[in-house]
C-alpha cells in the first residue's frame, strides 16, 4: 500500500492510497482484482485508537478472474480516497491497513489476499464537509444492524425523489443486506417538486437545519417505524 497524498492533510481534504498485490508463490494463481475496496476492506484507526466507521455503502461486484504468474504484480486500487469510504471527522493521527481477502465459497479456487502494510497520516484541523457532517448525524442514530452509504467527494448536485436537482449531498441507509430502505438528501436551497417526475410520491421535506434543507424517502416504514422522527431530530439540531 502507498500513500498518494501528503502525509499531513487538512480535515476535509482527500486522503488517497494505491494498493498492489504480488504473487510470492511458485505457482500461477487465479485472483479477482475487483474485490479489493468493494466493501469494508480496510482497518482505519483514528485518534485515541478508535476505529473509523465505514460509510461506503454496498457495492455490487462483477466478479471476473484473471491469472497472476509467480513473482507477478497487479494494481488492485490505482487511486482510492479513504475519506469517501470512511468517516474521518476529526483532526489527529490515523493509520490504514488492507484487511486482506479470503476466497468466497463461490470462488474457492481463487487465491487469498494477505493483509497489507500499515500507512499512517495526520489530519490537521479544518472544516468538516457538509457531506460528512450529514453522514455523522445520521450514523449517530442508526439502529444496530443497519449500514450507511454517503455521497462521494465528486458529487455536486443531488436529486431528491420526485424533485428538481439542487447542490447538496445524500446518504442512504440499509437494513442488513436488504435493498435501500431510506434515503436522506441535503440541499443548499429548496428542491421543488418536479411536475414531470415519474415518481408518484415525492420525497418528504423534513425542514431546514444548520446545514441546509433536508428531504427523506422511506421505502419500508415497518423496517424502522421511528425513522422520520429520529432522523428529523438529528438533522435539525
Amino acid at each position: 500500500m502507498r500513500l498518494l497524498t501528503p502525509q499531513s492533510v487538512k480535515l476535509g481534504q482527500a486522503v488517497e492510497i494505491s494498493l498492489s498485490a504480488k504473487n510470492t508463490g511458485d505457482q500461477r494463481v487465479q485472483i479477482i482484482p475487483g474485490e479489493a475496496g468493494s466493501w469494508d476492506d480496510f482497518i482505519v484507526i483514528g485518534p485515541g485508537g478508535r476505529a473509523v466507521p465505514y460509510v461506503g455503502g454496498g457495492v455490487q461486484l462483477v466478479a471476473w478472474k484473471r491469472p497472476l504468474d509467480p513473482n507477478g504484480s497487479i494494481t488492485l486500487l490505482e487511486k482510492y480516497d479513504v475519506t469517501d469510504k470512511y468517516l474521518i471527522s476529526a483532526s489527529g493521527d490515523y493509520s490504514i491497513q488492507f484487511r486482506g481477502r479470503h476466497p468466497t465459497p463461490m470462488f474457492r479456487e481463487t487465491a487469498a489476499f494477505q493483509p497489507s502494510s500499515t500507512v499512517s497520516f495526520t489530519v490537521e484541523k479544518g472544516e468538516l464537509p457538509f457531506r460528512d457532517d450529514l453522514a455523522a448525524r445520521v450514523l449517530g442514530v442508526l439502529p444496530k444492524g443497519w449500514y450507511i452509504g454517503k455521497s462521494s467527494r465528486g458529487m455536486h448536485e443531488v436529486t431528491p425523489l420526485g424533485r428538481k436537482s439542487r447542490p447538496g449531498a445524500f446518504t442512504y441507509l440499509c437494513d442488513g443486506l436488504k435493498a435501500h430502505i431510506i434515503w436522506v438528501w441535503l440541499t443548499s436551497e429548496p428542491a421543488i417538486e418536479a411536475t414531470d417526475s415519474e415518481h408518484k410520491n415525492a420525497s418528504r421535506y423534513v425542514g431546514q437545519g444548520k446545514l441546509g434543507h433536508f428531504y427523506i424517502a422511506i421505502g419500508d416504514e415497518k423496517a424502522w417505524p421511528e425513522a422520520e422522527e429520529t432522523l428529523k431530530a438529528a438533522l435539525l439540531k
